[in-house]
């Protein structure tokens, strides 16, 4: 059961990655995201992406802790930070 929390929460942050991306496609300068009202829709629709990114990735490392030393190069603790940033 463990594993498949994981599996899902690592899953729906490939999901948030693959959608973040898709919406940046549309930005081709930071002023896309303020000189619009669909940019600042953009803009909030990445930010909520983000949060949740950092929220799995907090779940996932109260679960299983080692998982992230595997992958030292990442800045795992940057990342769920990130979160706590834009939640402000």
């Amino acid at each position: 059961m463990l594993d498949n929390i994981v599996k899902d929460n690592l899953q729906s942050v490939l999901e948030s990655i693959e959608l973040i991306k898709g919406r940046f496609s549309e930005i081709t300068r930071v002023d896309d995201f303020i000189s619009t009202p669909e940019g600042v829709l953009v803009l909030d629709a990445i930010a909520m992406r983000l949060q949740v990114i950092g929220e799995l990735l907090k779940n996932t490392e109260k679960l299983v802790p080692s998982l992230f030393e595997k992958y030292p190069e990442i800045p795992w603790n940057k990342i769920m930070r990130l979160r706590d940033i834009i939640s402000q």
